[in-house]
């Protein structure tokens, strides 16, 4: 009779905690849940403890199919329907910030069906620039594609250095001018022809041979801010003539005639002195664009780069890694501590070059075009270069204007 009493006891008080977790629950003291809560967690007037979360490694924010969403938080052996698991919610303890394009933080996330979002932390959003240039300041700014001429771009103001790309160029045709002797920018073409007299334009990659007219690289793809590659002929739409190396004199150190060139109109390819400008001023204040907490200088101009058409080599300490963007393969003794885009770093990237109709040593090496000519050799100009393991910046005068480089512009 006591083991029947017990039964049915048993199975009302079941009953009874069933009904209740199908409506609304409290946990942690006696008093009825608030009314829009299906459940409430309390120890009382006073709380000290938080709700935990559960932990995961999120790797993917835009899963496309069930089994990736289940992918991306962990779970390699079931799915998970996207439209079911909307209001998902983990949180993420594992940060990747590279590439910035697809930067994971630390924090909440909730599923919305479509990707996960972050919940209390806004994601660095960078402004699109107005048409008002007045209105820019100091301000780091997102500039919107030109269809058919140039793609997305950002830029960021280096004080007295004036204001830069801190993206690689992306164009596939000349801003409102056109070449100086009529040709037409062409590409993908990697030159293996190495004529001097020709505009052409590439994809970074991989070392591998391009293809004349071939699809964008997948190095490309994943990162669109490396840039195309360009011969000098491109760059600066013609200012070697009609044979790509006529009417050169030495500009090294110099101010001289802007040369538009690739470059978005109101931008211009920037000169060899205005490189020195540049990086003079990360040199002096180092501590506003990379993450370090002392100046390369120490304010007595002791460490600044000089003005001068001669020398070449390694120049500078360590400002090499301070406009190095740390997310680029390259391969160094210390990685690149730019800060971020949408902190104003220079985040000068490594794609490679291109000649003889391949690309090689991507991730290697960064070289950039300068719009000043060079008398080192015949068909040589000026450029800057970031390699393997020197933490300093490479400054020359004979760039073979029939290779292909990466170009940065710089605002009028």
């Amino acid at each position: 009779m006591k083991q029947k009493i017990l039964t049915q006891a048993i199975i009302i008080v079941a009953s009874f905690v069933t009904t209740n977790l199908c409506a609304q629950v409290k946990i942690g003291d006696s008093t009825p849940p608030v009314a829009g809560a299906l459940l409430e967690l309390s120890e009382g007037s006073t709380t000290t403890k938080g709700l935990g979360m559960p932990r995961v490694e999120l790797t993917n924010l835009e899963p496309g199919t069930p089994s990736e969403l289940a992918k991306s938080i962990g779970n390699t052996t079931e799915s998970y329907d996207l439209s079911d698991h909307i209001g998902l919610i983990v949180y993420n303890i594992k940060e990747k910030q590279c590439p910035h394009t697809d930067a994971i933080n630390t924090g909440l996330y909730i599923w919305n069906g479509e990707k996960w979002s972050i919940l209390g932390k806004e994601k660095p959003e960078i402004p699109v620039a107005s048409s008002n240039e007045s209105e820019w300041g100091t301000k780091v700014l997102r500039h919107v594609a030109k269809p058919g001429i140039y793609e997305e771009f950002i830029s960021a103001d280096f004080s007295t250095a004036g204001r830069w790309m801190i993206t690689n160029l992306s164009a596939k045709d000349f801003d409102g001018i056109s070449h100086s002797s009529g040709r037409s920018l062409s590409g993908p073409n990697a030159n293996s022809s190495m004529a001097c007299d020709v505009a052409y334009w590439c994809y970074p990659k991989e070392s591998g041979i391009v293809t004349p007219g071939e699809s964008p690289s997948i190095e490309y793809l994943a990162n669109p801010y490396l840039g195309y590659l360009y011969t000098w002929d491109a760059a600066t739409a013609g200012k070697g003539g009609i044979d790509g190396i006529g009417s050169i004199a030495n500009e090294g150190g110099i101010i001289h005639a802007q040369v538009q060139g690739i470059c978005p109109s109101g931008w211009h390819l920037p000169s060899d002195y205005e490189w020195t400008e540049l990086e003079n001023e990360i040199i002096r204040n180092t501590t506003k664009y990379a993450n370090v907490t002392t100046n390369i200088d120490p304010g007595d101009d002791s460490e600044v780069l000089n003005q001068d058409n001669y020398t070449v080599n390694w120049r500078g300490t360590t400002h090499g890694q301070a406009i190095q963007d740390f997310c680029d393969p390259i391969i160094r003794a210390s990685e690149g501590f730019s800060k971020i885009p949408s902190e104003g770093g220079f985040n000068l990237l490594a794609p490679g070059m291109a000649s003889y109709g391949s690309v090689i040593n991507f991730g290697g090496t960064g070289i950039y075009w300068t719009s000043s000519s060079s008398t080192y050799n015949v068909g040589n100009a000026w450029y800057r270069s970031i390699q393997n393991i020197m933490n300093g910046v490479y400054r020359h005068n004979a760039g073979t204007v029939n290779f292909l480089f990466s170009v940065r512009c710089k605002k009028d």
